[in-house]
């Protein structure tokens, strides 16, 4: 009998730069939410790859990750008939150069927003990062 929760580890970045966090705002999937910079993690990568990898994909940008698992989140969640159980893995990260010829454009479809962390509010997130978000606001206050 095959497993009947799909398990899958997710990597993060978690850019501050001047007062204000870099979030996605990927329109394939719901143009009015922001989520983090990053994904899932292929089998054959470490987490910090997969994190690296995402942020070129996602926004064509070479990151530095400046911890080691900084916040770990976890969600669940049903899709199309499939239970998953997701691990989240969040590192503070900086930018290192930008890469905009490493964007796949094509599949990806996300821009990057800047958002005024004093003007975070978790509702503007998918509901699996609101954790994330609130411990950031808090840090903010």
């Amino acid at each position: 009998a095959s497993d009947p929760v799909h398990w899958r580890i997710s990597g993060y970045a978690v850019i501050v730069e001047n007062g204000t966090l870099l979030t996605v705002r990927a329109d394939y999937r719901n143009p009015s939410l922001y989520c983090f910079p990053g994904g899932g993690v292929e089998p054959e990568e470490s987490l910090e790859e997969g994190v690296r990898r995402e942020c070129l994909e996602e926004l064509g940008l070479e990151v530095k990750l400046e911890t080691r698992a900084w916040q770990v989140g976890e969600s669940r969640f049903f899709l199309k008939d499939n239970f998953y159980h997701v691990i989240n893995i969040y590192y503070k990260a900086v930018i290192v150069k930008q890469e905009p010829s490493k964007r796949i454009i094509e599949k990806e479809k996300e821009e990057p927003v800047w958002v005024d962390l004093k003007e975070l509010n978790e509702n503007n997130f998918f509901p699996y990062q609101y954790d994330i978000v609130q411990m950031l606001k808090e840090m903010v206050l």
